[in-house]
């Protein structure tokens, strides 16, 4: 019986080069996959803290102000210059930031992680099995490997990309852990505030407090004037925005504005394309691993209804 002979990248290869070049470029996938991943969990770390009348604000859409941020976290072609501590310069092009809600960087507790990952793995069908394949048979081995392979990671153990990363997640904020400890602070603050200088001294001086553990004195911080278009006058906004700059510098300081949208128009209008639900990881009863206690729903914590429904093109 002549060999199989297996065409690949343009050169003729006889059937055991062929399985080999399949699991080469499935182990080239997979270093990327887990580039990715590292990429994303050693990020800078950054502690949010805003005042209630913010959240309000990001409730109407159904979203936290973290969860409104996260979508745009992936920084490209940053091309910043930067030098190690061993005083070597290089250049860093992508970046992904992580933010949390100050009131969410704890751990929970081990019980409560074993519950959830057990919840996380009651919700995928494992098979035992991979069927149709004869070990003995070259032809039926490559035709597992060409074809099959994928389907194997994603159909046969669904379950495994979930499960890590949520294991991974309850990790987060040990108290030996120093990649967790924040880099900045964004401090977010409601424009309808008549005196938002004041209020923002007193937020970051209470944020200082509850974090003292994570907190230092050098640690870069953000003002974020938040304004609800729904609420309020622009012009005002603006001018707060300028004595914001005075009083914390110009480039410390930016303002977002939310709710463009009239509610009464909203079934005439395209629906906004979803970018926050991968980026809302699932609650646990005592919060926790960057998440909130209470599951982030839809628009005015409607069940079903959109996130970031009431969001303009201009907000976002």
């Amino acid at each position: 019986k002549q060999p199989v002979r297996i065409e690949c990248g343009g050169r003729s290869r006889r059937g055991e080069g062929g399985a080999m070049a399949v699991l080469s470029a499935r182990a080239h996938r997979t270093l990327q996959d887990l580039q990715e991943e590292v990429a994303e969990r050693t990020g800078p770390s950054c502690l949010v803290s805003c005042s209630p009348e913010v959240d309000s604000y990001c409730q109407k859409s159904g979203l936290s102000f973290v969860h409104l941020l996260r979508p745009f976290c992936q920084l490209k072609n940053v091309n910043a210059p930067v030098r190690t501590v061993g005083d070597s310069a290089y250049r860093i092009q992508d970046l992904t930031i992580r933010v949390y809600d100050g009131r969410t960087m704890y751990q929970p507790t081990v019980a409560q992680g074993d519950d959830h990952l057990a919840h996380v793995l009651s919700s995928y069908r494992v098979e035992k099995e991979i069927e149709g394949v004869d070990a003995g048979s070259e032809e039926s081995l490559r035709g597992y490997l060409n074809s099959k392979i994928e389907r194997a990671r994603e159909v046969k153990v669904p379950w495994w990309r979930k499960f890590r990363q949520e294991y991974d997640r309850l990790l987060l904020f040990g108290t030996h852990e120093t990649l967790d400890l924040p880099v900045a602070a964004i401090i977010a603050v409601n424009s309808s505030d008549p005196d938002v200088v004041s209020k923002t001294k007193a937020l970051v001086e209470r944020t200082r407090q509850e974090h003292a553990d994570v907190w230092n004195p050098n640690l870069l911080k953000h003002f974020v004037l938040v304004h609800d278009c729904q609420n309020g006058d622009m012009e005002m906004a603006k001018r707060q925005l300028e004595g914001m700059k005075l009083a914390f510098g110009k480039n410390e300081c930016h303002m977002v504005h939310l709710n463009g949208k009239v509610p009464d128009l909203l079934n005439g209008t395209p629906p906004i394309p979803d970018l926050w639900s991968e980026c809302i990881k699932e609650s646990l009863p005592g919060g926790g691993a960057g998440e909130f206690k209470v599951q982030t729903s839809g628009a005015g914590g409607d069940e079903g209804s959109t996130l970031g429904s009431l969001l303009s093109d201009e907000d976002i």
